[in-house]
């Protein structure tokens, strides 16, 4: 969170503040049922000319109101994503350009991240109802989640899948897709929120994030944790990301 917020403030400060600063206040929103839906708003007549104020309206949030109703977590809307990397040529120049001895120390590399925002539209394609014998509930190494110790009240998991649009970078393919159905959030038995989203590139899914709602059950702080390649490459890219959620109406384009 702390590098995702320099590097949005960094962005905010560059675009003339044309994307408004969050996680600016500690703790605001970040606990449960803390999000409010806003109203996807039609641009004025004093809105900058520029990707932000692209004009859109709003539009019943619910294709599927069944589904919707059945949601404890809130998925069908309209979500913004930040996602953060360090820039490829940026890489190459600090491995390659400057070659040095093995035995010899390397300074740190000093350069900004690049930054994708991206706005994303999620509806509700599934529900499972909660289950000790789900075969998708399992830890980073594989195995069976154990719920002997858990207290409450087991939510189901939910998947859905949507499409995304770059806010300032229209031409890069990566902030440019959809998610496909594998898209599903969840509870932990430690009673956490956890998200996992899968992105297409080039026609086929390719990016992987996993994150946990800060605050838990629909808090408007949103979601943190990582994007990386799908296949877990360790030689693949991997960076922060975040997403929140601005309205439960979908905005039509």
């Amino acid at each position: 969170m702390v590098v995702l917020g320099f590097n949005l403030r960094k962005f905010s400060e560059s675009s003339a503040r044309r994307f408004p600063m969050i996680w600016d206040e500690p703790w605001i929103g970040a606990s449960p049922n803390s999000y409010i839906s806003q109203p996807m708003s039609q641009p004025t007549a004093d809105s900058p000319p520029d990707d932000f104020s692209m004009p859109s309206q709003s539009i019943p949030s619910s294709p599927s109101p069944s589904l919707d109703s059945q949601d404890p977590y809130g998925v069908t809307g309209t979500w913004m994503r930040v996602v953060c990397f360090l820039d490829y040529n940026d890489l190459y120049a600090f491995n390659f350009s400057l070659p040095i001895a093995a035995s010899e120390p390397r300074e740190p590399i000093a350069t900004e991240e690049a930054i994708r925002l991206i706005r994303v539209k999620w509806q509700v394609t599934r529900i499972e109802p909660a289950s000790n014998s789900n075969p998708d509930d399992v830890d980073e190494d594989g195995e069976a989640m154990d719920w002997s110790d858990f207290e409450g009240e087991r939510l189901p998991v939910v998947h859905f899948q949507g499409t995304s649009r770059s806010l300032h970078a229209s031409w890069d393919p990566n902030a440019n897709s959809k998610i496909r159905e594998r898209g599903t959030v969840r509870q932990t038995p430690e009673g956490e929120i956890r998200w996992t989203t899968f992105s297409i590139f080039h026609g086929e899914e390719r990016w992987r994030s996993e994150g946990i709602q800060v605050g838990g059950l629909r808090s408007a702080r949103g979601v943190l944790g990582n994007w990386f390649d799908k296949d877990y490459d360790m030689h693949g890219p991997a960076g922060p990301t975040a997403f929140w959620k601005e309205s439960d109406d979908l905005e039509e384009e």
